[in-house]
């Protein structure tokens, strides 16, 4: 009884590191996980407390494993569930950067009377940088997102 308390501690400990919606499944592959080292030490479904103890020790600490199970979400920028929404809000914030560019560069055109080799070299450098800027704000924003995993 004693060694399904130290497996429930230990899965617990797990999951207080990992995602809400994650925290269910994680913990009941982790108990599975778990549960099969210490039979095919034991050799039975009955094994002693040295026995759970370094299997658990075997895994190491709650914070490792933790990390193993979301080392694939965690290498990547901007991924998971945040980016198909990512994704849409650039598409979003590209289009009307664009719109805004060529709209303010043709004001700028009509105001200035610029030639029109002038005003195309014009709104090409305006749309590079203000999609640089529109790209740039929208993938810190997700990416910060990421990283608290809200």
């Amino acid at each position: 009884m004693e060694q399904i308390n130290l497996i429930q501690q230990y899965v617990m400990n797990v999951s207080k590191l990992l995602p809400k919606d994650q925290k269910d499944e994680i913990a009941s592959r982790l108990t599975t996980l778990i549960h099969q080292k210490v039979k095919e030490i034991s050799g039975s479904n009955k094994a002693d407390k040295k026995v759970v103890q370094s299997v658990l020790e075997e895994f190491g600490s709650p914070r490792v494993v933790a990390d193993i199970f979301l080392s694939g979400e965690r290498k990547c920028l901007i991924g998971g569930k945040y980016y198909k929404r990512y994704r849409k809000v650039l598409k979003i914030a590209l289009s009307i950067m664009t719109f805004l560019m060529i709209f303010s560069s043709i004001i700028n055109i009509i105001v200035t009377k610029e030639n029109w080799y002038e005003a195309m070299w014009d709104i090409i450098f305006s749309l590079m940088s203000g999609n640089a800027i529109a790209f740039t704000v929208v993938t810190i924003l997700f990416s910060k997102l990421q990283q608290q995993g809200k």
